[in-house]
């Protein structure tokens, strides 16, 4: 029978697909219709999540709105009573919230204080837990300017409520206390529509932890908390708190999800992880009051959980349609049955290619002209071309990769799809070369830092010795011969030059004396335009690298400036006897600022503890001063028990005290009846001027605080010692003296006039000052380095 008799099997052919179409389309239309109710019920468990963190976090916003509004009532309340009422408040707050590890406010200086008009400058008052107990903390900052763009800033602008992002603080840091991860919330005090304050409190943030760890609606989901900044809050077991969600799961970038976050917004993808498991990832936004920096619930769920159901239903409709085809597949064999024997030869032999088997015994023998015996004649060709076509591909398997190959024509698609993959796997082998060196690259310069971190650590008190522990590892390390530390002089301003603090060469230390003006030499010139000097051709003699076969001239020089906060403070210079490459240029660079922050902690530790030792030779100094002052006022009394009251004021010891600071004699009324002050002139003051004037007329106190006034010379006639430190403003700047007043009575005991003796103590509060913000400074960069 000719093949067109035959064509009227085409119309079960196109039953067969037509019933195919129908059912597949109900049977998927129909599991999709199931795949987004599931989806659905999965986002409304995040949703459920997410309004109990809103919850918990809008009762503590509430808490601090409570604490605002209850001080915009500052000017109802007594100035005296002002700060005990304030600070009691928030240490009560403290103590009714055992999960908050601070309660604080900051007050505008103008709006507590009436004669201090400039709209900068605050007062804080924090209450925090200190070892079980709770300790209150109040300071004054930025009297000198608002911090442009710090936290409060930003708040006192905008005058809303406040979520900060979590960031890792450290309770009692002296006493080795842990990391603690943690938020601050605060709302704005306004007085009259303006900003008068901030009331705020600061939580931890394993609190949610546990919350968190509720939320399982599927077998092995699990619920995570993300800060606005993508911040991991809470994560199952507690991990990865304070890392970034990118970094738990890198795929998640391709999604946007960092700026869906930070915009608070709902969405939910697919999400295939590393062991190729499909996994179902919904976020809805946690917004809290006006904050407007929402968090965000993210639960990830196996789809295959999620999706148990409608895969059932899918599976059984499946099922019945499987069935369905089967029947109609009888149907069709039995009409298959009578098609001609080399058209059945053919299908066994398309039966063994579709498995990969080529068997030239079973070629077609076609004895007409037919057209199926032209398909079979085609199909025999086609077995020996897939047999030559996969002697190919199996050298190319083998990894020949310079076997030949020619194809049928321009366009036998497997012939010329293996050419390009024989071209495309010559390309990846020179790429994953490529790839394996900028790996060890990479490694290299990560294990150089890891080193360089732990000897950067291991600070000594002993500067020299810490610089040449950091010099010694990076030039071992780079296999280079020699190197050297130049740091800034200043310790006269008016000559400050660079100075060789340590060398190294062949794991030998070595003492030498060099000073490098500012601008001169390689060195000089490094540090003055604060840019990485690397040279290949070095001048002729700049120096030479001594071994056991001789002196060198080393081939390559690298001079990298040692910056902190924009300023250079030093230089480190490296010769080596090969050049460098680039990836080691690079690695230097990076580590230059952690290098450089390190030593300028390490020199500000060596300056603090000299002043320190400057300051106790001072306070020693001082004590002697008042120890010596303190005997001659006992000679002076003694001296009054045994004479008449105008002949005991003893010349010599009247002369030895104002030798130690200034002399000046009072009345009972606290009139000016002679004075020894050798800091008037400075003040613009004579000493006859001063004679017959009353103290109460250049006194302070006597403005700001009568009452004290009045009780410190009620002492004064009652024949008590009295003391006192005061400042006071001269030519030549802030001026701090100490006082002892004490009374001279007469032969009745009646006291009848005061000695007041004043010594100098400037210098030692400029100590005090110089000590205080080197201690600041430290302890800011030690936060830095953490960071």
């Amino acid at each position: 029978m000719k093949l067109r008799a035959k064509i009227f099997l085409f119309i079960f052919i196109t039953s067969f697909i037509i019933f195919t179409i129908v059912i597949g389309v109900i049977v998927f239309r129909y599991r999709n219709d199931s795949l987004q109710k599931a989806r659905g019920l999965a986002d409304s468990f995040t949703v459920q999540g997410a309004n109990s963190v809103k919850s918990t976090l809008e009762k503590d916003l509430g808490v601090t709105k409570t604490i605002a509004l209850f001080f915009k009532g500052f000017d109802k309340i007594n100035e005296k009573e002002r700060h005990n009422i304030y600070s009691d408040a928030i240490g009560n707050v403290l103590k009714g919230h055992p999960e908050y590890m601070a309660v604080w406010m900051s007050w505008e200086l103008r709006f507590i204080d009436k004669n201090y008009t400039k709209p900068y400058g605050r007062q804080r008052t924090v209450a925090v837990k200190d070892a079980g107990n709770i300790k209150l903390i109040i300071d004054t900052v930025e009297t000198e300017g608002d911090a442009i763009g710090s936290m409060y800033y930003q708040q006192k602008m905008s005058k809303t409520d406040l979520l900060t992002n979590p960031y890792f603080y450290v309770y009692s840091p002296k006493e080795g206390g842990d990391s603690i991860l943690e938020t601050s919330i605060a709302a704005p005090i306004l007085k009259d529509g303006d900003f008068a304050g901030l009331a705020g409190i600061d939580i931890t943030l394993d609190r949610f932890q546990k919350l968190t760890d509720g939320i399982r609606p599927f077998e092995n989901s699990y619920a995570i908390l993300i800060a606005n900044n993508s911040t991991v809050i809470s994560y199952p077991e507690g991990k990865f708190a304070g890392d970034s969600i990118n970094k738990i799961f890198p795929e998640f970038v391709k999604f946007n999800v960092n700026e869906k976050i930070r915009e608070g917004k709902q969405f939910s993808f697919i999400y295939v992880d590393s062991v190729n498991y499909s996994n179902y990832v919904s976020f809805y936004p946690v917004k809290v009051g006006n904050t407007g920096s929402p968090w965000s619930l993210c639960l990830i769920a196996p789809t295959k959980k999620i999706e148990e159901e409608a895969i059932a239903n899918f599976n059984y409709s499946l099922f019945v349609g499987f069935i369905g085809l089967l029947g109609f597949s009888l149907i069709i064999l039995l009409i298959a049955q009578r098609l001609t024997l080399p058209l059945k030869q053919s299908i066994d032999i398309l039966k063994d290619l579709d498995k990969g088997i080529i068997d030239f015994s079973k070629q077609v023998k076609a004895r007409s002209n037919d057209e199926l015996a032209e398909m079979a004649r085609t199909l025999n060709k086609l077995m020996f071309t897939l047999n030559e076509t996969a002697g190919f591909a199996r050298k190319i398997g083998q990894g020949d990769l310079t076997a030949t190959y020619k194809p049928l024509s321009d366009k036998d698609v497997l012939g010329n799809a293996l050419i390009d993959m024989q071209q495309n796997l010559r390309k990846a082998t020179e790429m994953e070369e490529i790839r394996s060196l900028e790996r060890k690259k990479q490694e290299w310069a990560q294990e150089g830092i890891t080193r360089l971190g732990e000897i950067l650590r291991k600070s000594t008190g002993n500067l020299e010795e810490y610089l040449l522990s950091i010099l010694s590892n990076i030039v071992s390390y780079l296999k280079a011969e020699q190197g050297a530390i130049f740091l800034l002089n200043d310790d006269h301003p008016e000559k400050v030059f660079l100075e060789l603090r340590t060398a190294y060469a062949y794991n030998k230390k070595k003492v030498l004396e060099a000073k490098v003006e500012i601008g001169e030499s390689l060195v000089g010139r490094c540090f003055q335009e604060r840019e990485t000097i690397y040279l290949k051709d070095l001048p002729e003699g700049y120096t030479f690298i001594s071994s056991g076969l001789g002196e060198h001239e080393p081939k390559s020089l690298i001079l990298l400036p040692l910056m902190f906060e924009s300023a250079p403070f030093g230089v480190i210079e490296i010769a080596s006897l090969h050049e460098l490459a680039d990836f080691e240029i690079e690695f230097l660079k990076s580590i230059s600022e952690r290098v450089a922050s390190s030593i300028s902690v390490a020199l500000k530790n060596q300056k603090t503890e000299d002043l320190l030792e400057k300051y106790r030779q001072q306070t020693e100094e001082i004590e002697e001063r008042e120890r010596i002052l303190q005997e001659h006022l006992k000679e002076l009394q003694e001296a009054q028990k045994e004479i008449e009251i105008n002949k005991i004021e003893n010349r010599s010891v009247i002369d030895a005290l104002t030798k130690i600071g200034s002399v000046v004699w009072y009345d009972m009324d606290g009139n000016i009846l002679d004075i020894k002050d050798p800091h008037l002139s400075e003040a613009g003051l004579s000493e006859k001027t001063m004679i017959g004037k009353n103290q109460r007329e250049f006194a302070p106190e006597a403005k700001e605080n009568p009452e004290e006034y009045e009780k410190f010379w009620d002492g004064l006639r009652s024949g008590m010692i009295q003391k006192r430190v005061f400042k006071t403003l001269t030519s030549k700047g802030l001026l701090w003296i100490s006082e002892i007043y004490t009374p001279i009575k007469d032969h009745t005991g009646k006291p009848y006039k005061v000695i007041n003796i004043g010594i100098d103590i400037s210098g030692q509060k400029a100590l005090e000052e110089q000590i205080k913000k080197l201690q600041e400074e430290i302890e800011a960069l030690r936060k830095e380095l953490k960071k």
